[in-house]
């Protein structure tokens, strides 16, 4: 629930809710109203300083970790085969912790052409998915076990299944501009962390070929990364990517705050 409207606003800005986020029109688009007070008072302030430090930190990681994926392909005698342009794996699932969507929320905001376009796109992607977008829920919990290695061999075929059923509906990730990843420099670690060496229409899983593409990444532990500016209950938080990212933008800090852990986020 919101305070009351002559109490002080629990963003932390020292002024009433009234004249503080109250004073946005609670029938205005939820996604105008949510951008609107992200960044506002004390709490928004940490949450934007989060998202900066993050950007940092995370491209920081992922040019070592390109660094170090260049430097053993080389060594190996390959090339790599991915290039702007080339979208073929784009129509896997990706997931993201919350740091990660916070990030990307971030950059959208900055970038008011490809919020938009995210925007357009997503109902698309939804619809694309058809039936196994319900199914989203329990592939994000088991992918926080699987990365845990808590996944039983039978969760295991399961999980591989779901994974192989959401590659099947080859829905294009809402991102993607003309064939290329409109989020690059904030992209999710999964992303950034795999390149082929293979030819391109390999890269298809379905394809002939496929099995016998080659593939180079460097690791990451989720459970070190760049803490969130308050700690959840659970260490990691995680989610189909676009759809932890839609939240995010549409929900605000109503959905920020249904995160054990972050319930003093609600605004």
């Amino acid at each position: 629930m919101s305070p009351d409207r002559n109490e002080l606003c629990t963003c932390g800005s020292g002024k009433k809710y009234k004249k503080c986020c109250g004073a946005v029109p609670a029938e205005q688009d939820p996604v105008v109203r949510n951008r609107s007070i992200a960044y506002t008072g004390d709490i928004g302030r940490r949450r934007q300083q989060f998202c900066l430090d993050y950007t940092i930190y995370k491209q920081d990681v992922m040019e070592h970790g390109q660094q170090f994926i260049r430097e053993k392909v080389a060594a190996e005698g390959d090339a790599i085969s991915c290039d702007k342009g080339c979208s073929k794996c784009c129509i896997l699932y990706v997931f993201a912790n919350l740091q990660e969507a916070e990030c990307i929320t971030h950059y959208l905001y900055q970038h008011e052409d490809v919020l938009q376009h995210f925007l357009s796109a997503y109902g698309s992607w939804r619809k694309d998915l058809g039936m196994f977008y319900n199914k989203l829920p329990r592939l994000d919990q088991m992918i926080a076990r699987n990365l845990s290695g808590k996944l039983s061999t039978e969760e295991q075929s399961r999980f591989q299944a779901d994974i192989n059923s959401y590659t099947s509906c080859r829905t294009p990730c809402p991102f993607l501009i003309n064939d290329a990843c409109s989020i690059y420099e904030v992209r999710p670690f999964v992303c950034a962390s795999l390149v082929s060496v293979s030819p391109t229409e390999y890269c298809q899983w379905d394809t002939p070929g496929a099995n016998q593409a080659k593939y180079y990444r460097f690791g990451f532990n989720m459970e070190a990364d760049f803490p969130y500016f308050v700690k959840p209950r659970s260490s990691i938080v995680f989610g189909c990517m676009p759809e932890l990212v839609h939240r995010i933008i549409e929900g605000g800090y109503s959905f920020l705050s249904t995160i054990e852990g972050l319930e003093s986020l609600h605004r």
